[in-house]
């Protein structure tokens, strides 16, 4: 916001009292629309009616004579609060979640936003929110603290005005729109999700002068009591820590530290143990897992958990190209060319430079030679989505979209026995004036892994590419290795450089490519994952039919 804005803010509110309910036993309101100074005890009446099912076919509305505008609709399953305007019309909610002086304040402020020329839908959307989520209090606090700039916007309690202290809320859009200025837009998302925690909902509109370690940790507590993986939580710890440090040192002002704090997040520590796992699975593993997911597509009777055509098609294409899983299933249709020399065995997937991921600080397109006979699998497990007429090379078995990475890895997940379900909501509380608190989170089940059963070494979507850079470099192809998989090499010269300008069409033209020496490598490879397909499919295949198998959902 620039310094030369209009702040206007509420009228303060009473102080932060909630009235006491009524037992509706001193007023019997008529089963008709009236107007009536409104109290606490008719509001109890209105419960009552609606309860015992006085109202049969008709509506009523009754007016508060103490309040313009608003009202109490009666009809004969629910008892709601509205602002009646001139021209439009506002639900403010029903009297099991509102009380009377929450429902006073809503309308008193809407119809304030109103009359400057903003949105007050906008106005009761943003404050039902704090509402629902953080109670009565939090409302007064939030109501007290929103305000609406020179062109009419509202702007709820965790956007400051100019000269105001930052709040959790904007300390982490601005960091978050720092940190990803540069990221490619896939990653942006992904790396805000982060910090987009709902652990973090109760200090959305707290000032960062304000925050202590005892809310951090009380939110490291929200996390593990909803079932987030220790590395997410280890992720969140990290981001959150770096967040507040560039605060300090690079929006101090803004943030209201002025220059002697301790960096107290610094000692906010969680426990996990990081590292990676070095696995590179051999031709005759990918070999053999991709016969095991076509017999369970095969064999997996209706009504249990099938693996989609999509992702079985994605699977394929890993183990072939050896490419990363987020480039490769938002692989468009139509990114299938003809040679430069046309070859009637050999054909090209491209990718834009956008798609590529970044290395080295700068990305450039890449084209892929691949085997007739791969792309014709490719395409057939694509015809069995939309009819073929999809414009994604893997389309999602949900009808819309393309398979994500997560659905492939999840695939591979549940072969390891590891399963991750969503717990179910509570129970409503219907009359208790609250709404349904849901337990977020996932659950995790283990159970006998497939991979181990049938004898085939664990594997990530990643691992392929170690398992293509280790067989051409024992077959002394080092170099066609680094060029099927984008690695970091010289990427400074000319041709290069013009390269990472040229029109995804035309790539299969470039020289700087390396179409030849790729397809020395895919050659060696594909035929290599070609010959061991076969031999499983005699062999481990024929074992699985003549047998049994347990379904992915047992």
């Amino acid at each position: 916001m620039s310094e030369g804005e209009t702040k206007v803010r509420f009228q303060p509110c009473p102080p932060v009292r909630l009235p006491a309910a009524g037992d509706g036993t001193k007023v019997v309101m008529p089963l008709e629309s009236v107007t009536v100074v409104m109290t606490n005890d008719i509001v109890v009446q209105a419960k009552r009616y609606v309860d015992g099912g006085r109202l049969k076919g008709t509506m009523i509305e009754w007016r508060d004579a103490s309040e313009p505008g608003l009202v109490l609709r009666l009809r004969p399953k629910s008892a709601t609060w509205f602002l009646r305007g001139r021209l439009r019309t506002f639900r403010l909610g029903s009297v099991q979640d509102t009380s009377l002086s929450i429902a006073r304040e809503l309308c008193r402020g809407a119809a304030q936003v109103d009359r400057l020329k903003s949105d007050g839908r906008t106005y009761i959307k943003v404050m039902r929110g704090v509402l629902d989520a953080r109670g009565g209090e939090a409302f007064y606090y939030a109501n007290n603290k929103a305000w609406i700039d020179e062109e009419g916007t509202f702007n709820g309690p965790e956007v400051p005005m100019t000269g105001d202290v930052w709040t959790f809320h904007y300390l982490r859009k601005a960091f978050i729109e720092e940190r990803t200025a540069d990221m490619s837009p896939r990653w942006v998302s992904q790396y805000a999700a982060i910090l987009h925690n709902p652990a973090f909902e109760a200090l959305e509109a707290v000032e960062v002068p304000k925050l202590c370690l005892a809310d951090f940790t009380a939110a490291e507590a929200r996390m593990k009591s909803a079932g987030m993986p220790k590395s997410m939580i280890w992720r969140t710890v990290c981001q959150t820590k770096a967040m507040m440090e560039w605060a300090l040192c690079e929006r101090s002002g803004y943030c209201g530290f002025k220059g002697d704090e301790v960096a107290w997040w610094s000692r906010w520590k969680f426990r996990h143990k990081t590292g990676s796992v070095e696995r590179s699975p051999t031709v005759s593993d990918l070999a053999r897992t991709l016969v095991l997911v076509e017999h369970l597509r095969d064999t997996t009777p209706p009504g249990r958990r099938q693996v989609a055509a999509g992702t079985v098609g994605a699977l394929w294409a890993i183990v072939l190209t050896a490419q990363r899983i987020a480039q490769l299933v938002g692989t468009p249709a139509n990114r299938i060319f003809d040679l430069a020399e046309p070859d009637p065995d050999w054909r090209t997937l491209n990718w834009t430079a956008d798609e590529m991921k970044s290395v080295l600080g700068s990305r450039r397109p890449h084209a892929l030679p691949v085997p007739e006979k791969g792309i014709a699998i490719l395409e057939a497990y694509r015809s069995y989505a939309e009819g073929g007429k999809s414009r994604w090379l893997f389309p999602s078995g949900q009808g819309v979209g393309h398979v994500s990475s997560a659905g492939v890895e999840g695939l591979l997940r549940r072969l390891r026995g590891v399963r991750y379900k969503r717990r179910p909501k509570a129970e409503t509380q219907r009359r208790t004036g609250r709404r349904p608190t849901p337990r977020s989170g996932f659950s995790r089940t283990t159970s006998d892994s497939l991979f181990a059963k049938y004898g085939i070494e664990e594997w990530t979507p990643h691992d392929v590419r170690r398992s293509l850079a280790t067989f051409l470099d024992e077959e002394e192809m080092g170099g066609a290795g680094s060029a099927i998989l984008a690695h970091a090499d010289d990427r400074k010269t000319d041709a290069k450089m013009a390269d990472r300008m040229m029109a995804v069409t035309r790539l299969h033209y470039s020289k700087a490519q390396r179409i030849p020496l790729k397809m020395k490598g895919m050659r060696l490879w594909t035929e290599a994952v070609f010959a061991a397909y076969e031999h499983e499919t005699k062999t481990f295949g024929e074992a699985l039919r003549q047998g049994t198998i347990v379904p992915l959902d047992r």
